[in-house]
């Protein structure tokens, strides 16, 4: 038997299992990276976690008629409503990570993990980041009646009548209640927080005059402020709306640092293949600023953002973080 003099007659044990490890790894390495490059094969499903009807539905269903052209592939949307969002995000949570079954999440996923009890999944660990696709502002306003102008009378007639204001919001746990939390533990003032199934609800009372202050996107109060039925007295994002432009925000009158806006953005399981991951958030970047998107929301008062997945990511880690402190500072019981 004749031996080839470049190969060593003794190989080491631990060598021979690296070559082994390798052996199987460069395969795998290359179906995943192949996955990645055709996906998708077949229709992606976007999940919302809410009942069908609404501005949330109009504005993925854009989304989705640009994914299904940019990618060659139908992405449909789908419903799966109930616990105040859980019961989708846990089916999504819980799904075969392949990007092909999505969650379309509202701003106030991040506050999940602080307001929902024994809540069946982490909404930090068990979904990944995608893109944010938009941002809507948001505006603090109170009844006509009141003489209440600007976040400075604001503020001095709450600390000069400490609990006497109420806050309409849409219930317990919800960005608008954690949002007026936050700016009254920010403020040293004391309001009184009444909870409504909804925003209608809480609107309607507003206008006539059972609640004083409501926080709420400027889309649905733009047409009440223009009728004179309710005041505007800041935006209370990091930025002036142009649909209000001379509306200062609550940072720039009273309060550096505010920064609450209502945002929609996508998310995937957590194990969901990171080329995947990223091929997903691209595309939903360049959706969200095709000139089809943005001709059809910014009218309506979106921001368009198609952040990419670390960007994304960013935010909903540093979110999760504020509402677990302002629920800790406002010591928010969420048994009520």
């Amino acid at each position: 038997m004749k031996c080839n003099p470049h190969v060593p007659l003794s190989v080491p044990l631990s060598a021979l299992l690296s070559i082994l490890l390798l052996s199987l790894l460069v395969p795998l390495r290359a179906s995943a990276q192949d996955a990645a490059a055709n996906f998708p094969v077949r229709p992606v499903t976007v999940i919302a976690a809410t009942s069908p009807g609404g501005p949330t539905e109009h504005e993925v269903r854009l989304y989705l008629i640009k994914m299904t052209e940019l990618m060659g592939k139908s992405f449909v949307m789908d419903f799966k409503a109930g616990a105040g969002n859980v019961i989708g995000s846990n089916y999504v949570a819980k799904s075969t990570p392949d990007g092909y079954t999505l969650l379309i999440v509202p701003s106030t996923f991040t506050a999940m993990k602080a307001t929902v009890r024994d809540l069946p999944f982490d909404p930090l660990n068990d979904l990944t980041a995608v893109s944010q696709m938009s941002q809507r502002s948001t505006v603090l306003v109170v009844n006509s009646g009141l003489p209440i102008h600007d976040m400075k009378e604001y503020i001095a007639y709450a600390r000069a009548n400490p609990g006497k204001l109420n806050h309409g919001d849409a219930g317990v746990g919800g960005s608008s209640h954690l949002a007026a939390a936050w700016l009254s533990s920010a403020t040293g003032i004391q309001v009184t927080y009444v909870h409504y199934k909804g925003t209608g609800p809480a609107t309607l009372d507003l206008i006539a005059g059972r609640v004083d202050t409501v926080m709420e996107s400027l889309t649905t109060m733009f047409p009440h402020i223009k009728s004179g039925k309710v005041r505007a007295i800041a935006i209370t994002g990091n930025r002036r709306s142009p649909v209000l432009p001379d509306l200062p925000t609550v940072a720039e009158q009273a309060v550096p640092g505010f920064n609450f806006t209502s945002w929609l953005g996508i998310v995937a399981p957590a194990a969901t293949p990171p080329a995947i991951v990223n091929k997903l958030g691209q595309n939903f970047s360049i959706t969200a600023k095709s000139p089809e998107v943005v001709r059809v929301l910014e009218p309506e008062g979106n921001i368009m953002v198609g952040s990419l997945p670390a960007e994304f990511k960013q935010l909903i880690q540093a979110e999760a973080e504020r509402w677990r402190k302002v629920v800790l500072d406002a010591d928010i019981h969420f048994e009520e």
